[in-house]
């Protein structure tokens, strides 16, 4: 216990408080709440928000025990039912289970009074000292924090199976470990990503479009449960998914679509905009309604280069040419969306990209320099001091993957404005 109360890190659950003096006979530990296990989440009892990717996931999970060992600990029990899922959002896992962990020497070897952990999870040479046992007295070799990590990557093959434990059915489980016999399983070309695709199935779905629909921009809302497409002759279809029903169909441009940006809140609003126009088209699937807005600070020949919803009733758009940022409101009433321009940031320069940084509601410009804007302030609060001749053509933010605070101690973290351009 004492050990645990120690330990502060994101990946690690916390203590937050002992009590041993209400009852003599047992110990109180609160501990921070969780919404379930990797067991769980394997086994389909999950109710919690959505997992990170499992790259993150299983990194989180070696970040975890990578602390707990850089402290001179060895947990000794990592298992999928001691991984646990937080509730708060950025979500995260958490090592947890406490009851084993023992101190280890300037070698990384800890003595061994008895065998601590879970059979099915404890490493080779673990087993093999249960299994030779003869004389209760007989003194143990010691341990290594090596038995860590061969858990940790049995609760690897756990989570990226969804279940299975990589040395068989559980009956058998602590005797191919010892055989070194693990499960056979399809083999699988590694790609890109972190699962293995010889386990998808494969289903093609053939959306409802006209004959001669030319497609150039698709895109998800934010769910998931909804998939937008834009054509070269500026028609706009919309299906549900998983039913794949076409929700509706409509032409508001007359030129091949240039992006589709949904609302991250709002996932049935959606924006859309088209090459050479100063016109943006808004939509609510859910109604059919549509508005357009018009950029009030460009004529016919500065068109409208980005796009970005920066909160469920607001929208900013910037042009192609000098022009400047504008902020609009936008609103559904009685099944019609309305649009009114609130605010407006003057850039003379040729905008390329716009970032909006949900944690300090701050938004980015890229031209020939970086600026930050506040939504209530109308000079930028911070510019570069490099300067890019020919303009910014990359542009990407590093998000903050640590539990959010206030908004001003967001604002005055450092981990909030990491970004990298071209």
């Amino acid at each position: 216990m004492e050990e645990h109360k120690g330990l502060d890190h994101e990946n690690v659950l916390r203590l937050l408080y002992v009590d041993d003096t209400t009852n003599k006979d047992f110990t109180y530990l609160v501990l921070e709440l969780c919404a379930g296990t990797l067991t769980d989440f394997c086994g389909g009892k999950y109710k919690g928000p959505m997992l990170p990717p499992d790259e993150l996931v299983l990194y989180q999970i070696a970040n975890g025990l990578n602390y707990i060992h850089s402290r001179d600990l060895v947990h000794r029990d990592v298992k999928p039912d001691n991984i646990l899922i937080s509730i708060s959002t950025p979500i995260t896992m958490k090592l947890s289970d406490f009851g084993f962990i023992k101190k280890v020497g300037s070698q990384e070897t800890f003595s061994q009074s008895g065998l601590k952990g879970t059979l099915n999870w404890m490493a080779p040479e673990m087993l093999e000292i249960l299994n030779s046992a003869t004389d209760e007295t007989e003194e143990l070799p010691r341990g290594t924090i090596e038995s860590d990590t061969f858990s940790a990557g049995c609760v690897f093959f756990y989570f990226v199976s969804r279940g299975l434990h990589p040395f068989g059915s559980l009956v058998l489980v602590p005797s191919n470990i010892v055989q070194n016999n693990p499960m056979q399983f399809n083999s699988y070309k590694q790609t890109n990503g972190s699962i293995p695709f010889s386990n998808w199935k494969q289903q093609q779905i053939k959306l409802q479009t006209q004959h001669d629909a030319n497609i150039v921009e698709l895109n998800f809302n934010g769910n998931g449960t909804q998939l937008a497409a834009g054509c070269i002759s500026g028609d706009v279809y919309v299906w549900n998914y998983p039913g794949c029903e076409l929700l509706f169909q409509t032409k508001q441009h007359l030129e091949l679509i240039k992006d589709i940006e949904w609302n991250p809140i709002r996932h049935d609003w959606l924006a859309t905009f088209t090459f050479l126009v100063s016109r943006v088209c808004l939509y609510s699937s859910s109604s059919k309604s549509v508005t357009k807005i018009y950029n009030t600070s460009i004529d016919y020949m500065r068109y409208i280069n980005c796009v970005k919803w920066i909160s469920e009733n607001q929208i900013a758009l910037a042009p192609a040419a000098c022009g400047g940022i504008e902020i609009w409101d936008v609103h559904e009433m009685q099944s019609n969306m309305s649009a009114k321009i609130v605010r407006k940031y003057e850039v003379n320069d040729r905008i390329s990209h716009l970032h909006w940084i949900e944690n300090t509601k701050y938004l980015a410009s890229c031209a020939s320099s970086i600026k930050i804007w506040s939504t209530d302030c109308e000079e930028p609060i911070y510019s570069s001091n490099s300067w890019q001749r020919s303009g910014i053509y990359y542009f990407t933010w590093c998000p903050n993957l640590k539990p959010r605070e206030d908004i001003e101690a967001e604002r005055k973290s450092p981990n909030n404005f990491i970004f990298a351009w071209k």
